[in-house]
């Protein structure tokens, strides 16, 4: 009986492969999926143009999200401010110490709590950075015109809110 398991798996798969079809066809999901297959590819878009400054978007993000807090943060709000886990920032926190991008102190109430401060050098290359930031925004969204582009932030900011409230993250006024 060699081969009877891989006809098996070959009907199985073409069953699979039609319901996949059929799934295609449903609007939401698809327009899911390609919410997220795009935010893959400009994702993968801003990881390539980063390198340029051998730096990455979770490390931009950690600096942006420090300068729009006021200079300093924890680790936590660092965590729900970029939507990644505590060991990704402290890896990443660990380099941006090393090189000189920011600071740990102990935090004034609670010493065992450790505050993460940007520095000079941090602010800096933020703000040496920030003209290629809003280039490559203009490059990837070229393609669409100023209707579209205001339609797919509505949009965008509309799911974004949605989202969130499965995430546990709490809305404040203001969010993005």
């Amino acid at each position: 009986m060699k081969g009877s398991g891989t006809k098996g798996a070959k009907d199985s798969i073409e069953a699979l492969s039609n319901r996949l079809k059929l799934l295609a066809e449903d609007m939401r999901l698809d327009a899911f999926l390609s919410l997220v297959y795009t935010a893959d590819v400009a994702n993968r878009y801003i990881s390539i143009k980063f390198k340029k400054y051998k730096s990455h978007r979770t490390r931009y993000g950690i600096l942006v999200a420090l300068i729009t807090h006021g200079g300093t943060m924890t680790p936590t709000d660092l965590c729900k401010s970029v939507f990644r886990s505590s060991d990704t920032i402290t890896r990443i926190v660990d380099r941006l110490e090393r090189d000189g991008f920011v600071i740990r102190e102990p935090q004034d109430t609670d010493r065992r709590v450790r505050k993460v401060t940007i520095t000079r050098k941090g602010t800096d290359f933020v703000a040496r950075t920030m003209a290629t930031r809003q280039t490559l925004s203009h490059e990837a969204i070229s393609c669409l015109n100023k209707e579209q582009v205001e339609a797919l932030r509505s949009t965008l900011s509309q799911l974004r809110r949605h989202l969130r409230k499965f995430t546990g993250e709490k809305l404040t006024r203001g969010s993005r």
